[in-house]
């Protein structure tokens, strides 16, 4: 029996079992304290599945105290889904089976959240020798969550990856490391394809240089524009044009790009289109034959070269100024008003005509075509310059010759009037003054009747100068034209010009050197000077002057074009001035017009000028008259110079007084009153005169009468033939007859616009007693 330690040796032991003792309960307190600290939660459950400690961080997973848990049952906080699992790894690791050492449960905390856990446990054998479990549990919700929602993102990403309309890949060392469906069906190789060789092997040749360049300097950090376009060939030999945006990353661990790629050859092409177009319309721009501007809020935008040349400014001037500063101050207004109805978008006339200011200075017509048009976003006008300077001169002048014509057939509308109103008259008047002549032959100066009778003969020897008046105005006036030189006529014409217009004028002559001679009756420059300057001294308030000259003018194409009633021609120009009160326009219009004046009534007929128009038409002549309110009149008349050798000047053999004689006249008038006055005033003179009412009847006369006729006195026109025929028929019968023809007008019969032909003796009517026994002796006389 072994013997009982004494008290001694026990203390002994005692003392020599507390140094481990000690340090037993040191490493003990050390290893409480890394376990109540660890970020795992740890448990211990025993072999009747119940907890029988566990630490703080298990208390946190699960919500619950110390207290609540220690002898609960293990399953006492997990999730129902998560207990089978847990039941059958514990019931297997108890048998001694082997089973992984982690797997996952949901626990159920307190306050019923669900929290993921992933377990690990440990089978150790406590003191008495039953197996317990160690559980070491990872609060793993936060990852878990972070892990699906990676998972979801990565799904979402790897939808739009593989449906994205962009071709994307990854290129590393010339390879693709990543493309997606569209990069395959893009370029029309499947993946292997594309990522066995070289993406340089489908870009086109001639830009495989530029992207290789590009390829290289990003790899080595160089800052490039991320996007550049380029050309691709795909499987079936297209050609497309790229776009690629290229981001440097790493992949693998290495350098590498990724690429996004779009297809942008319809782009391309519709670029290209639109280029082209670009280069169409500007050529059309730039070599239109019309100006073309683009203008906003009243100030150019764009101009073409045919605007420059139209307005004389360079386009950079044009460009910088405001648009209302090239339009004419008379125009500008107007301008603006239609500038801003189009701005507004209101429906103005769709082409109007203005005048600019060019760089020289000048006036220039456009006509110009503006509509509203969009620009940069915003609304501008769009207009179409036409230079229509020509056109508006030839409108101009086109007015101006369609206004001279309605003048001229007015004037000689007027003119077929006054001649047959003066023809008419002057058949009355030649009844008044010779039925007036032979009463005055007849009755004694002492007679009461003698005083009214001469009074009657004046008044018609009035009324006689005014149908002449108007005769001269229808070029109707019988002249008897010869060669004359202006300056001798004028000259003669002086001192009598000078008491017409009175003392107060002052008449000045200015002749011109070495005149060409006209041909005209000298009778009518002495009424041309005469109403003149009688009209020139009544426009004259006061003191004034008057200013006659004549020159030598050759007249051209030129100088036709400014003066429409002129021809090409050698022309004397004879012109009257004077400083009086002037003309407007309107009055300048009518001058010419018989019975127009602006002369107070009883003051001036108004066909003084009238007559003066006449007369220079009769001698193929033109008028130009200048004048101004306030400045004055000038009147040029353009006479043709006479290129005809001068006749030689003859002298009158004798004096000749009016006497009748004892011959015998053959009279033929269709005015029965005329033809029975004429008879008279003949018989009174002695002569035996044979009346005819008719041609008829004096070609009856002529073929009867037993003796001879020595003298046909025969109206021009009548109705069965004319003086001229009926004087033909005659002279076959009496060889010698000589002829004096008379008339009112003679109709160019026997002279062509009043021009009188050669060797034909005529007299005017209404004539007196006197003129007709002088003319009729002159007419015998004549060998």
């Amino acid at each position: 029996m072994p013997q009982k330690p004494t008290y001694e040796e026990l203390e002994k032991r005692i003392r020599e079992l507390e140094p481990a003792e000690a340090s037993l309960r040191a490493s003990e307190a050390l290893f409480r304290t890394m376990v109540e600290t660890s970020p795992m939660g740890i448990s211990i459950v025993n072999d009747r599945s119940q907890y029988t400690y566990i630490n703080n961080e298990f208390c946190r997973i699960t919500g619950y105290s110390e207290k609540e848990i220690l002898g609960e049952d293990f399953f006492f906080v997990l999730a129902g889904e998560s207990r089978q699992l847990a039941i059958d790894r514990y019931t297997r690791r108890q048998r001694g089976e082997s089973v992984p050492d982690r797997y996952e449960v949901i626990f159920i905390k307190k306050d019923q959240s669900r929290r993921i856990a992933e377990v690990q446990s440990t089978v150790f054998t406590d003191t008495r020798g039953r197996p317990n479990s160690l559980l070491q549990v990872y609060d793993i919700t936060d990852r878990k969550r972070t892990e699906a929602a990676l998972k979801e993102s990565e799904k979402k990403y790897r939808v739009l990856v593989e449906n994205a309309g962009e071709a994307l890949f990854v290129a590393q060392g010339g390879k693709l490391k990543f493309i997606n469906p569209r990069t395959e069906s893009m370029i029309g190789y499947s993946k292997e394809t594309l990522t066995a060789r070289s993406f340089v092997d489908f870009i086109h040749p001639d830009d495989r240089a530029l992207v290789i360049d590009r390829h290289l300097r990003r790899l080595q950090g160089e800052d490039l524009p991320p996007q550049y376009a380029f050309r691709i060939v795909t499987a079936a030999q297209d050609i497309r044009w790229v776009d690629l945006n290229v981001v440097a990353i790493e992949w693998d661990g290495q350098p590498a790009t990724l690429n996004f790629m779009s297809d942008i050859t319809a782009r391309k092409l519709s670029e290209d289109s639109l280029r082209k177009s670009e280069e169409n319309y500007r050529f059309l721009f730039e070599n239109a034959s019309e100006g073309i501007l683009i203008s906003k809020d009243g100030r150019i935008l764009l101009s073409n070269p045919a605007l420059s040349e139209i307005s004389g400014y360079p386009v950079k001037i044009l460009i910088s100024q405001p648009l209302f500063d090239f339009i004419h101050p008379e125009d500008r207004q107007r301008v603006m008003d239609n500038y801003s109805l189009i701005m507004a978008g209101k429906s103005v006339k769709k082409e109007y005509s203005f005048r600019i200011i060019t760089a020289a200075g000048s006036d220039k017509w456009v006509e110009v075509s503006s509509s509203l048009v969009p620009w940069d976003d915003k609304p501008a006008t769009l207009s179409f310059f036409t230079d229509i300077t020509d056109r508006k001169a030839a409108e101009a002048e086109k007015e101006k010759l369609q206004e001279l014509l309605n003048q001229s057939q007015k004037m000689e509308s007027i003119g077929r009037l006054a001649g047959g109103v003066a023809h008419d008259f002057n058949n009355m008047l030649g009844v008044i003054i010779g039925q007036a002549d032979l009463a005055i032959h007849k009755t004694d100066p002492a007679h009461p009747l003698f005083k009214s009778i001469s009074e009657i003969h004046r008044a018609a020897q009035r009324a006689t100068d005014l149908t002449r008046q108007l005769l001269a105005f229808a070029r109707k006036q019988t002249i008897s034209p010869k060669q004359l030189f202006l300056n001798d006529t004028v000259s003669g014409m002086i001192s009598m010009l000078r008491r017409l217009i009175g003392e107060d004028i002052h008449l000045i002559w200015e002749p011109g050197a070495n005149l060409w001679p006209v041909k005209m009756d000298p009778a009518q420059v002495d009424q041309i000077l005469a109403n003149l300057c009688v009209n020139a001294r009544d426009a004259i308030s006061g003191v004034g002057n008057i200013i006659i000259r004549t020159k030598n003018i050759s007249v051209d194409h030129t100088f036709c074009t400014r003066h429409p009633d002129s021809v090409p021609g050698d022309y004397v120009r004879l012109s009257v001035k004077d400083d009086g009160c002037g003309m407007d326009t309107e009055i300048r219009g009518k001058l010419f017009e018989p019975f127009f004046t602006t002369k107070a009534v009883g003051q001036g007929t108004g066909l003084g000028l009238s007559m003066i128009y006449g007369i220079v038409r009769q001698n193929n002549g033109f008028i130009s008259v200048t004048s101004h309110p306030g400045k004055g009149t000038t009147f040029d008349l353009f006479l043709p110079t006479d290129t005809e050798p001068s006749p030689p000047a003859t002298a009158e053999s004798r004096q000749k007084s009016p006497s009748g004689g004892a011959e015998t006249l053959l009279v033929v008038e269709d005015e029965a009153a005329i033809l029975e006055m004429v008879q008279d005033m003949l018989e009174n003179m002695g002569y035996q005169v044979l009346p005819a009412n008719t041609p008829s009847q004096a070609i009856d006369i002529g073929k009867t009468h037993p003796d001879n006729i020595d003298l046909l006195m025969t109206d021009v026109i009548m109705p069965e033939m004319n003086g001229k025929d009926l004087a033909r028929n005659l002279v076959a019968v009496y060889p010698g007859l000589k002829t004096l023809f008379m008339s009112g007008y003679t109709a160019d019969v026997i002279a062509h616009h009043g021009i009188l032909e050669k060797n034909v003796a005529f007299i005017q009517k209404p004539f007196s007693m006197n003129e007709l026994a002088d003319r009729v002796r002159d007419v015998l006389d004549k060998t």
